[in-house]
């Protein structure tokens, strides 16, 4: 393990603490104890001056049946700076219901915080560790229309997907 950041004393204190390094990294564990890195501590969306907290926004999705993976990412808007992207993985053999998704939202976050466009995939983008990588998802989505809430349902056969 290193000592510390060089000639940084401040982030060294906030890092390391008692023999552990808090690297900022979130994870989750599954069905068969496999540690999933799923996000960044510090993976802030700042949506009209309000922060928001990609991996806050996640934890709710994960509590949805059917989702076996998610992804919040910072979108460009107009009016606001960012906006939030929600992209979800259904699980093996699971059908979402789109709009029980959104009033899920609805439920546990604050509105500032739900997000406002949605992308049903088939995978989302990894590094060779298995860690999500936010700036290829936001890269591809971009090319992507979002999902139409009106339908409701989004098999696991049918996401979307780059081309």
């Amino acid at each position: 393990m290193a000592l510390g950041y060089f000639r940084n004393e401040q982030a060294t204190a906030e890092s390391f603490v008692d023999g552990w390094v808090h690297t900022g990294d979130i994870g989750r564990l599954d069905d068969e104890g496999l540690l999933h890195f799923v996000d960044r501590k510090k993976d802030i969306i700042n949506r009209g001056g309000l922060k928001i907290s990609s991996a806050s926004v996640e934890e709710v999705l994960y509590r949805f049946p059917g989702i076996g993976e998610a992804a919040v990412v910072a979108i460009p808007h107009a009016g606001l700076g960012e906006d939030i992207a929600a992209c979800v993985v259904p699980g093996l053999g699971q059908t979402l219901d789109l709009k029980a998704l959104v009033e899920h939202c609805t439920q546990h976050l604050s509105d500032f915080a739900r997000p406002r466009q949605w992308h049903v995939l088939f995978e989302l983008p990894k590094s060779p560790m298995g860690k999500n990588l936010k700036r290829e998802l936001r890269d591809q989505i971009s090319v992507l229309p979002p999902a139409d809430l009106s339908s409701g349902i989004a098999p696991s056969a049918t996401p979307q997907v780059a081309l």
